[in-house]
């Protein structure tokens, strides 16, 4: 990886997913505004469920805010709804320039790898423990013991967004070292390609 450019990896053209960060960041109107926390989710509230109050981390508001700055639009820090079978999400974010409405996002933020096979493996361990909890997610490399580099994290993402087995993925947000931001979005599919690619997923 030593001596790599992030800005020569890039998705094959064929891959459902595109690196939308320059232009994004082109139209985005950044902002600093506060981020609140709620205790609302689907169909749950306070006045039907219990919440966990006290488990949104600090390096999950530091990611946020830096996304904000960067892209901007408005996250909601999400509590977690303490009823067994549901698995919550970490934000709610509006920002017109990604999706029309509000979508669920999931914040991982890799801790030190115990081994190499383990760093490898990073990324895909997050989209793992992300899948039918939301089909957006953050990875965060703000925590001071991440040993997974900007050019490694990115190296990741782009090698599994080649990969059929994540295609149910829609956004991925990558917060790295340096303020460094990358932003990957699904491509929009015709229904006959998008029904062959669900085709061959089946086949896999």
């Amino acid at each position: 990886m030593k001596g790599e450019n992030i800005s020569k990896m890039i998705l094959s053209q064929e891959m459902l997913y595109k690196d939308i960060t320059d232009e994004l960041i082109k139209m985005a109107t950044p902002n600093d505004n506060p981020i609140p926390e709620i205790s609302r989710y689907l169909k749950y509230n306070l006045k039907n469920a219990s919440f966990d109050m006290k488990d949104i981390t600090d390096i999950e508001r530091i990611t946020l805010k830096q996304i904000q700055n960067k892209i901007g639009g408005q996250f909601n820090m999400i509590h977690r709804v303490q009823e067994k079978g549901v698995r919550t999400p970490d934000a709610e974010y509006y920002n017109k320039l990604l999706h029309t409405y509000k979508r669920y996002y999931d914040v991982k933020a890799p801790k030190k790898s115990n081994n190499i096979k383990s760093k490898n493996c990073k990324i895909t361990h997050a989209f793992d423990q992300t899948k039918n909890q939301t089909k957006n997610v953050i990875i965060s490399l703000l925590r001071d013991e991440c040993d997974l580099t900007n050019i490694e994290a990115v190296h990741q993402i782009t090698k599994a967004l080649n990969r059929p087995k994540y295609s149910w993925l829609n956004n991925v947000v990558l917060v790295g070292k340096d303020d460094l931001i990358k932003i990957y979005k699904k491509k929009k599919q015709p229904c006959c390609e998008v029904n062959a690619f669900a085709s061959l997923i089946t086949t896999l």
